[in-house]
């Protein structure tokens, strides 16, 4: 499980964005933090200020540090924005991708969701006034997932 000592590079609860290079290129989320970030890229949302949050399970850092985030939508500022994001996510499996900048064609097999600005927090810490019960509810169950794997490994 070397991608969940992996470093995160940049501290909880700060905004980073895609014109801070070393920064940005030296995130990496550990698998259960949720990341929260922002959709100006996601083509339903342009125009638009909408912030969602991902529980993460995996992610794929390449070669040339593009990086992937896999996980769980847990939650949305907007109802319908929540909605696509909740299908791609969820039911198709697409990541987010952190871009260097727009428009981005990197990921377009994968169905990424394209993502300049976002922010990290570890799964307790993450409360956000838009979370709804079913989003608290995964966050909890991956706790507890969690808490199950660490008792086996003992």
């Amino acid at each position: 499980m070397a991608e969940k000592e992996a470093p995160r590079g940049c501290l909880a609860g700060e905004w980073l964005k895609n014109e801070d290079a070393d920064r940005w290129s030296g995130f990496c989320p550990r698998i259960v933090d949720v990341v929260e970030y922002d959709t100006a890229l996601v083509e339903e949302a342009v125009g638009t200020s909408t912030q969602a949050a991902l529980l993460v399970t995996s992610t794929e850092k390449e070669d040339d540090q593009t990086l992937y985030i896999y996980g769980r939508h847990v939650g949305c500022s907007s109802g319908k924005m929540g909605k696509v994001l909740s299908n791609r996510i969820n039911r198709r499996g697409s990541p987010l991708h952190l871009c260097w900048g727009g428009p981005c064609m990197s990921g377009e097999e994968r169905q990424a969701i394209h993502v300049v600005a976002m922010r990290w927090f570890e799964r307790t810490a993450f409360h956000a006034a838009y979370m709804k019960a079913w989003g608290r509810m995964v966050l909890k169950e991956f706790g507890e997932l969690d808490k199950e794997e660490a008792e086996e490994e003992e």
